[in-house]
């Protein structure tokens, strides 16, 4: 989960959801959606068809994403996995936050998510989740980075 989640491995990624799905994707994508409905996340409309995120055909909105981090906010396992700032896919980014920041990035030809975790300067917790279709990534990023500093700021 480290490596996969810190360093963005798909390759671990494709092999959970197959593992998930005895073998396909297909029904790995199926197991995937149906962990989220017992979260309680949203689930109309979600397409699961790879493990790695790469798949055109993948579908999700902000509001699914922003349910399953907050159902997972408590779950040390998970949130220690994503990258910290300054580290995996985060190496140039968010140096200064270091683990005040746990997230995990998505890009493709595109599109640019960017969804995680902030610790505020008081110690609140914020959960947050970024996607972006159709802009540059380089202009996707520079507001990523707003929100999380503007989150970095709050209480």
């Amino acid at each position: 989960l480290q490596v996969m989640l810190t360093n963005s491995q798909n390759l671990y990624a494709e092999c959970v959801l197959k593992r998930l799905g005895e073998g396909s994707f297909e029904s790995g994508g199926e197991a995937v959606l149906r962990a989220l409905a017992d979260l309680g996340v949203a689930t109309e409309g979600l397409q699961v068809r790879d493990g790695s995120g790469l798949a055109r055909s993948n579908r999700l909105t902000a509001r699914s994403l922003y349910q399953t981090l907050q159902s997972m906010r408590d779950q040390p396992v998970f949130v220690e996995a994503l990258a910290a700032g300054g580290e995996g896919t985060l190496r140039r980014r968010y140096r200064d936050l270091k683990e005040r920041v746990r997230a995990k990035t998505g890009t493709i030809r595109g599109v640019s998510t960017f969804s995680g975790y902030v610790t505020g300067r008081d110690g609140g917790r914020y959960v947050f989740a970024i996607l972006a279709n159709g802009s540059a990534v380089s202009r996707a990023r520079a507001f990523q980075d707003l929100v999380v500093q503007a989150l970095a700021r709050a209480p």
